[in-house]
């Protein structure tokens, strides 16, 4: 990860994460779309993104998703992933971050907030962390807090729980609590 901050100041944001808002499309996706003669939309997602989703959960931390776009696609991905905020078609992300947090008791500098486009920065500013994409528009890098290793679309929500999880001192319990749910069960 690159970090646009000291990495003390990192690790003091990083101790305050409740929340993991992310963008869609760009972020869980690499932006392509795919549309059929028929209209049908197809996207594709990484595999990964779900154990992220998994160990954030297991670790405490909530996950939530916020789409300019409408797709079924995404409503699809995020009922198999277990995310009960995903919110679409929504345009003005800085308001519709401050309402997701209020409805759900999280202060800002509890939330980390994924993107890629210039649409995410109001939302990214209003963050307690703000995370880029290494494939993000430039301006957004420049605006986030920490860039991502992996481009959208390759496992990005799970390189993030991990480096969350693991500043929290969360990553090896959150390991062991999937292990005996999921794994051993």
């Amino acid at each position: 990860m690159q970090f646009n901050k000291s990495e003390e100041n990192i690790n003091k944001q990083v101790q305050n994460i409740r929340f993991l808002l992310s963008d869609v499309d760009g972020v869980l996706t690499d932006g392509s779309l795919f549309i059929g003669s028929d209209g049908n939309e197809y996207k594709k997602f990484h595999v990964e993104d779900h154990s992220g989703v998994a160990l954030c959960q297991f670790g405490g931390i909530c996950v939530g998703l916020l789409s300019a776009r409408f797709s079924e696609s995404t409503s699809i991905r995020a009922k198999e992933m277990m995310i009960d905020i995903c919110e679409q078609g929504i345009l003005n992300k800085a308001k519709k971050f401050q309402e997701i947090c209020s409805e759900n008791n999280f202060s800002n500098n509890e939330v980390a907030y994924i993107g890629d486009g210039l649409i995410d920065i109001p939302a990214m500013k209003l963050a307690g962390l703000s995370i880029a994409v290494n494939n993000a528009d430039e301006d957004v890098k420049e605006c986030a807090d920490i860039i991502t290793q992996r481009n959208g679309g390759e496992g990005v929500l799970k390189e993030i729980a991990r480096f969350i999880l693991s500043k929290q001192n969360k990553i090896e319990k959150a390991i062991q609590s999937m292990k005996e749910k999921v794994y051993d069960s």
